[in-house]
């Protein structure tokens, strides 16, 4: 969490505080993450499984893998560059209170940009780790019925 939100404090007060669990599993990387698998036991390498990178973690799925590129194509297009980790602390709380311009016209401007980016990171987190989770649990039904047909 601490890389994706290094200012909690600041999150809280003026970011959304209601967490859907897709958004909760991408920012604690707990989830459908090899690396958070693998230290559970439940898979046999943190390695990415769509990819050849060697953890899969929250951030490798979500601003990396190249399977999940056309999920951040839209807040990229937005951005004007791919998504980073660097991004996920502005885009859940937007531009901070001191730093917005007096102006009523281009405060609104900005206050509508953000509610914009965040629910294109929204987006992009809820259609990655669906398709993810779909894909690790028939990942894990098939290898449970392999481990039944040896037997």
């Amino acid at each position: 969490t601490k890389t994706l939100i290094p200012d909690v404090q600041w999150w809280w007060y003026q970011g959304p505080n209601a967490i859907s669990f897709n958004k909760a599993q991408a920012l604690t990387g707990h989830g459908s993450f090899q690396k958070y698998l693998w230290t559970k036991k439940r898979s046999v390498t943190p390695s990415c499984v769509h990819c050849s990178a060697e953890e899969d973690s929250a951030e490798h799925t979500l601003f990396e893998c190249p399977e999940w590129a056309s999920n951040r194509v839209e807040l990229g297009t937005s951005l004007g560059r791919p998504p980073r980790p660097s991004d996920v602390q502005a885009l859940l709380c937007g531009t901070p209170v001191e730093e917005q311009p007096i102006d009523p016209a281009q405060r609104r401007n900005i206050l509508n940009t953000a509610v914009r980016l965040r629910k294109q990171f929204t987006d992009m987190v809820d259609n990655i780790m669906d398709e993810k989770q779909k894909r690790e649990r028939e990942r894990q039904a098939i290898a449970a019925a392999a481990a039944v047909a040896v037997r």
